[in-house]
């Protein structure tokens, strides 16, 4: 399964995660300033107070929750990021090999006299289709093997 997010909409989803994180907090704060009515003539008080009570308890819990979301989505956000400059890095340094690589060229400037005599022949006999049996047998005798070591591996083309 091939994932398509953009790290950019995903660090936007945890600011405004954290933002909503720091609105909680401060309902929390608010809610915990509240300590109990202590009006004695009010016929609702202990209910009022056991709903600040509840109150109180479901805001910590929403508080935690909300905590752990955005713990989260930050090291979502921080792993994408970090994995795209991993990835970014990766493919700069194959594209690197992939570059010298393709830049290796093998050190035979000079064509030896065998090499051209095989030219000259294969290049008269072509056109006669019932000696190509024949052509590829000078040319495999005549043509040189270019060896490992004839190769200039630092990609300069010298």
């Amino acid at each position: 399964m091939f994932l398509s997010i953009d790290p950019e909409n995903l660090k936007s989803v945890a600011q405004n995660a954290q933002r909503v994180n720091a609105d909680i907090d401060s309902a929390m704060q608010l809610l915990n300033q509240i300590s109990a009515h202590n009006d004695w003539n009010c016929k609702e008080r202990k209910q009022l107070n056991e709903y600040t009570v509840q109150n109180k308890n479901k805001i910590r819990i929403l508080k935690e929750n909300s905590d752990v979301f955005l713990n989260a989505v930050q090291k979502a956000a921080q792993d994408f990021q970090d994995t795209e400059k991993n990835l970014s890095t990766i493919f700069a340094s194959v594209d690197d090999v992939i570059r010298t690589v393709l830049s290796v060229t093998p050190n035979v400037l000079a064509l030896s006299k065998g090499t051209e005599k095989v030219i000259e022949i294969i290049g008269g006999v072509s056109s006669q289709l019932a000696t190509r049996p024949n052509v590829y047998k000078l040319a495999k005798k005549g043509i040189s093997v270019v060896k490992y070591s004839d190769i200039n591996l630092k990609g300069t083309g010298k």
